[in-house]
Order: C-alpha cells, then sequence, then structure tokens
C-alpha cells in the first residue's frame, strides 16, 4: 500500500461559525486542478523581471511564450505521472496544460478522495451550504515533491453577493474599484505632457488572459486613449 505524506502549504481552515451539515456524496462528479512544480528555478521569471525594469527599453529582451513554457513550465514525465496516477484511480484527464504547471482531474468524489486524501464535510454557513476542507491533503510518496498544490475540493463562497458585485462594477474607476492614476495626476499636479509615450505596461495574464474591450472601457472611462500594444512589449503569463 502507497504511503502518504502531507502536502506543504495545504492545511486549511472552515470559514469562521461553520456548522456541520453531513457527509459529501461520494457519488458526486468533482474536479480537482493539480498544480505541478517548475521545470526550472520559480524564483527566476521574477529576478528577471526585476532586471528588466531596471535595463533601459532598447536593450530588453524577453522570453516569448514557448521559451516560458519550456524553461519554466511542468516537464512531460510529471505530467505523464500525474495522468497515469489518476487512471489507476478512475479518474480521467479533462485538462493539461505544461506552461499552467496544471492538470484537471475528473471522477467521482469519492475517487478523488481515494487519490488525494483529505477531510472534506458539508457545512453550513450564513454564505451558503458548502463543501469544506480542513486539515492537510496527503498524497502519495511517489508524488512529493512533484505536486506543489491540489485545488477543487473546497467549494465555500469566495466572492461577495452578485448584487454587491454588480454595483461595484458599475462604479468603475474612482468608485468602489479604487482610483485612476489621472485622478492621483490631477491631485499633484503631474505634466500633462508626460502621458507615458515609450513606457511598457506588463499586463500579467495568470492563465485567464484579458479582454481589449476591457481595456478600451476603463481608458474611455478615464478619457484617454487606448494604448496599443508595440514591438517592444510582450504578455506575460
Amino acid at each position: 500500500m502507497a504511503r502518504y505524506v502531507p502536502l506543504p502549504g495545504s492545511r486549511k481552515s472552515l470559514l469562521p461559525d461553520s456548522r456541520p451539515a453531513g457527509p459529501v456524496d461520494p457519488s458526486e462528479l468533482a474536479s480537482v486542478t493539480v498544480r505541478l512544480r517548475s521545470a526550472g528555478d520559480p524564483a527566476a521569471p521574477v529576478r528577471k523581471a526585476y532586471e528588466l525594469g531596471n535595463t533601459a527599453l532598447a536593450n530588453r529582451s524577453y522570453l516569448t511564450h514557448d521559451e516560458l513554457a519550456n524553461q519554466y513550465g511542468a516537464t512531460k514525465e510529471d505530467l505523464d505521472k500525474i495522468e497515469d496516477f489518476a487512471q489507476r484511480h478512475d479518474l480521467t484527464v479533462v485538462h493539461r496544460n505544461a506552461a499552467e504547471r496544471a492538470i484537471v482531474l475528473q471522477g467521482k468524489l469519492g475517487d478523488l478522495l481515494g487519490a488525494f486524501h483529505a477531510d472534506v464535510q458539508m457545512y453550513h454557513h450564513a454564505a451558503g451550504t458548502y463543501r469544506g476542507r480542513r486539515g492537510e491533503i496527503t498524497l502519495p510518496q511517489e508524488l512529493s515533491g512533484i505536486v506543489t498544490g491540489v485545488f477543487g475540493f473546497d467549494t465555500r463562497p469566495k466572492h461577495p453577493a452578485p448584487h454587491r458585485q454588480k454595483k461595484t462594477a458599475q462604479n468603475g474607476p474612482g468608485g468602489g474599484n479604487g482610483l485612476a492614476a489621472t485622478e492621483f495626476a490631477k491631485r499633484y499636479n503631474f505634466p500633462q505632457q508626460l502621458d507615458g509615450s515609450g513606457q511598457t505596461i506588463a499586463i500579467i495574464e495568470l492563465g485567464g488572459g484579458f479582454r481589449r474591450s476591457d481595456l478600451n472601457a476603463f481608458f474611455d472611462e478615464i478619457g484617454m486613449p487606448t494604448p496599443q500594444r508595440g514591438a517592444a512589449c510582450r504578455t506575460l503569463r
């Protein structure tokens, strides 16, 4: 029988004032996202970003998406090992991405908990009933050091109520979403001729990307033209 060990950083607590609502349904169809270690030093891109910030624009060189994935994504060997582990536990791989260092596994909740051991129960809370996890996740020792996170067992509410979200979104820059940079420029009498021309902006996608329409709406609200993506710019994932 495989020896199970704790997954570092996986300890979790319940929402305050949660009340037990019974066991989970092991036949429920669920999915978890398994994050894997980086092929390279995960701190290296951070150091590179700081170096670029202190380098003149003309002398900067950027990694392409493919280079970033090859140097700092998950290795094929690690991805294959998780996929083989999933098949042995009757789980299906529904998403596999080396650049994201992630595999999404789907199957019965009982099989997922058989693969990754965790204390998962149902709980009542003022924000709604949820499937909650407490304590650490444990996983086979053969995966220790390869897997850096397992996400999806816990379904607790993570965002404000929908009506509040809508109100905040309607406020736009200067409302519940904070102040636009142009507001600070007005308060401190920043020279209008310094409009950011020639500067580079990095947009961190985190696997989700962004919509050009959102950028257009933001800059329209603050009364400025939307910056154009130039040859010197790259999008960091």
